[in-house]
């Protein structure tokens, strides 16, 4: 996906941040030119070269979530104290109702559909032998994004959608975007699926994959039924590959 912009989202909001809208995934070089987060990210793996540490041991992931954790605690500080706002004496938030949501059908959908991307990725590393190692690798990290990212913005639209019906005059549409941030993720994954069997032989793993994009197809549509079926679905990719 790269960075899009959703159909609903004005020119002026998406000009001032387009990092809301990058899915992060494809050219992060590409992406570090308009997405914050992607720059921040390669500026970090190339500092973590130049000192010889691996940027993905866990001790080095802990300390960068650290560090952005005190970094947007100070933001918010920040931000408080300019608007007056006293952090120590703020209204109770009603609790969120978790297990609510989590009980609602596109959720365990979704969780269903990110357990079904797992069994894919192990069906194909074990046919890795019979396949275009390049296609396959492409195939692979498509799938290895949507594995839990799809659950995680549907259960933000979900969040969304309930503080938006709290407050009517929210025109950030935090609920449609997360869940179109999903959708294309599960999109991507039909067009990884159908370029990687398109020079493949009838067999038992071609049929298997062609049964998962199908999957993939109707879990994409009642996503977009469920949360933006009105919209017009026009948008362009920036910094992400076609398959």
């Amino acid at each position: 996906m790269g960075i899009i912009k959703p159909p609903w989202i004005s020119d002026e909001w998406f000009k001032q941040c387009p990092f809301n809208y990058c899915d992060h995934f494809g050219d992060k070089e590409k992406l570090s030119l308009v997405c914050r987060i992607c720059r921040e990210e390669e500026a970090h793996i190339q500092r973590c070269k130049e000192q010889g540490i691996d940027p993905y041991d866990p001790r080095v992931v802990l300390k960068v979530v650290d560090q952005n954790f005190k970094k947007a605690m100070r933001l918010i500080e920040n931000d408080a104290k300019r608007l007056g706002i006293d952090l120590t004496d703020m209204p109770e938030e009603p609790e969120r109702k978790e297990k609510d949501i989590m009980s609602l059908k596109i959720y365990k959908l979704a969780e269903k559909y990110g357990n079904h991307v797992h069994q894919i990725i192990n069906y194909i590393g074990k046919h890795a032998f019979s396949l275009n190692d390049d296609i396959m690798v492409k195939t692979i990290d498509a799938l290895s994004h949507s594995r839990f990212y799809v659950n995680a913005k549907i259960y933000r639209a979900l969040c969304s959608a309930q503080e938006e019906l709290d407050d009517p005059d929210d025109d950030l549409f935090d609920s449609k975007t997360s869940a179109f941030l999903a959708y294309i993720a599960v999109e991507r994954n039909v067009r990884a699926i159908l370029f990687l069997t398109r020079s493949m032989k009838a067999s038992p793993l071609k049929r298997r994959l062609l049964e998962f994009a199908d999957i993939s197809v109707e879990f994409a549509e009642l996503i977009r039924h469920g949360f933006f079926a009105l919209d017009d679905l026009v948008y362009e990719e920036f910094g992400a590959e076609e398959y």
